[in-house]
């Protein structure tokens, strides 16, 4: 159908006529003489009985609501319609975009090769014209590289979401089916595990069965009870670049673990470009599984710094190019830093030589993981470069400095509150580096300290530390400890303990369990 013509006149133009001016002068005495000889003859009027009108269909006299309900019944069945729908005519297409629920359905079926770009303005649309009304989303993927862009072209409009279904033609991915209750939804925290293809895990380029993936979208009857969406879980086999994913804006909190026990990779910039699209993020854990010496990556300098402005947590776990990965984030609002299992005695290459700090530490002092020290310590020497993050709190379980770097890092945290240090080999250097003087006040608002494992320290060394932070609190040098756990320490022994309880106040903030082989 078209739109029909007001008039059934066949006009033909001379194209000469219309470029050039008239050549005769319209008030001239001919012209005149002709407009009277016209007004003088009798006008001739046809009955309107011999009028032949254009025959207007059925479906033509429809008023709107009508049409639409029509429209709606097409696009529960039809989730695609409305787009076809509307390019029939402009009747058509203001009544289309007139009534919004038309456009509830957003179904998105992704193949092996799919143009993102057009899925993503396909989204935005049927979004933008579904306007307030609750939407069912329905996503169909073949490969689990799609899931998280496809995943962030409908995340803006998750407090609308009424009923949603993601369904993967492989063994991974999330096939979750649930109601949402919009007006409680927000989608807050993603978590993300990264896992090996399984080699019978065959990615279907059927488009037959895409199809049949597509009806079971519309043919699932929605009888679960409403959730209210705060959280996703997906399993991915590799990150999305950061090109192909629209921005989710409300996320902060993301998760990530990398779960394969094979020589796959995850390399920071993986991560780090993902992040990119997450600018409201305030809290990072990110586990690398099982240690891999190195992660293999780019050279670092091509690589774009992150910024992360709202961070407030940050875990790093199993991650050994922890110097990449702190040398290209700022976070200038970071206050929890946990850095778990980075130590590693297997030797490699430093990632960026030559810059300030990269020089031999100086103490000489023993360590079984001394590239993994000194690749944290520039690491961290780098991100305060960049920004100065207020860290409060401070966990290092299995991750270890030189003592060069403890001195830098005494020096630069300086709103640091809590240090827990787990399977260190700090020695009687750093202990000592932790002793104020009037010149020198390491940590001043540190409060709670824990020492774990820390086999390389001696009793004596622990009591002289506790005992000038004592009076360093008294003279208003630092703040005063207020907790302090003392575990499994071998150098440490009762004897040290009662004398250190002897100065520490309170008494019940000093805790000490003693050195055991099991």
């Amino acid at each position: 159908m078209t739109d029909m013509p007001f008039d059934g006149g066949d006009h033909t133009y001379d194209e000469a006529l219309l470029s050039s001016p008239p050549t005769y002068d319209p008030w001239s005495t001919e012209a005149l003489e002709r407009i009277g000889e016209l007004l003088d003859e009798p006008q001739h009027y046809e009955p309107m009985a011999d009028i032949v009108f254009p025959e207007i269909s059925f479906i033509g006299r429809l008023p709107p609501e009508l049409l639409a309900q029509v429209f709606l019944h097409s696009a529960a069945c039809h989730p695609d319609s409305p787009s076809r729908l509307s390019q029939v005519c402009k009747a058509w297409r203001d009544v289309a975009h007139m009534y919004s629920s038309v456009w509830q359905h957003v179904n998105i079926i992704c193949n092996t090769e799919p143009d993102l770009q057009r899925m993503r303005h396909k989204a935005e649309y049927w979004l933008e014209r579904s306007k307030v009304v609750p939407v069912d989303i329905g996503i169909v993927y073949g490969d689990t590289q799609y899931l998280l862009p496809l995943l962030s072209y409908v995340v803006p409009a998750v407090q609308r979401w009424q009923n949603a279904i993601f369904v993967g033609l492989c063994a991974a991915g999330i096939t979750p089916h649930f109601h949402c209750d919009g007006k409680n939804s927000h989608l807050d925290s993603l978590a993300i595990t990264l896992s090996h293809p399984d080699p019978n895990d065959v990615v279907t380029e059927d488009t037959d069965l895409l199809e049949e993936a597509a009806q079971r979208i519309k043919m699932l009857s929605f009888n679960d009870q409403h959730l209210k969406l705060r959280a996703l879980a997906v399993v991915i086999h590799t990150f999305p670049s950061s090109e192909h994913m629209a921005q989710l804006s409300t996320l902060t909190e993301l998760n990530i673990i990398h779960s394969s026990f094979d020589d796959s990779k995850l390399t920071p910039h993986h991560v780090l470009d993902f992040v990119s699209v997450c600018p409201s993020l305030e809290s990072i854990y990110f586990d690398n599984g099982w240690c891999r010496e190195p992660e293999p990556h780019d050279p670092c300098i091509d690589i774009p710094v992150t910024t992360i402005p709202h961070l407030r947590t940050l875990s790093l776990r199993c991650l050994t190019s922890i110097r990449c990965f702190l040398s290209h984030i700022s976070t200038p609002a970071l206050e929890n830093l946990s850095l778990i299992h980075i130590n590693t005695s297997n030797e490699f290459d430093p990632e960026n030589p030559g810059e300030p700090g990269d020089s031999d530490d100086e103490a000489n002092d023993f360590s079984q993981s001394p590239w993994t020290d000194h690749a944290t310590g520039m690491g961290l020497r780098k991100l305060f470069s960049r920004c100065t993050p207020p860290i409060r709190v401070f966990d290092m379980d299995y991750a270890d400095l030189r003592t060069k770097d403890f001195k830098w890092l005494f020096s630069n945290f300086t709103e640091l509150e809590t240090l827990r240090v787990v399977a260190s080999d700090m020695s009687d250097n750093v202990a000592r580096a932790l002793q104020p003087t009037e010149t020198w006040r390491p940590l001043p608002r540190l409060t709670q300290l824990e020492l774990c494992q820390c086999q390389k320290l001696s009793g004596e060394a622990v009591e002289r530390m506790v005992k000038a932070r004592y009076n360093g609190g008294k003279d208003g040098l630092v703040m005063p400890l207020e907790q302090m756990n003392i575990i499994n320490c071998m150098g440490v022994s009762v004897w040290n303990y009662h004398s250190i309880a002897h100065t520490f106040k309170p008494r019940d903030g000093l805790s000490y369990i003693p050195f055991s082989d099991n």
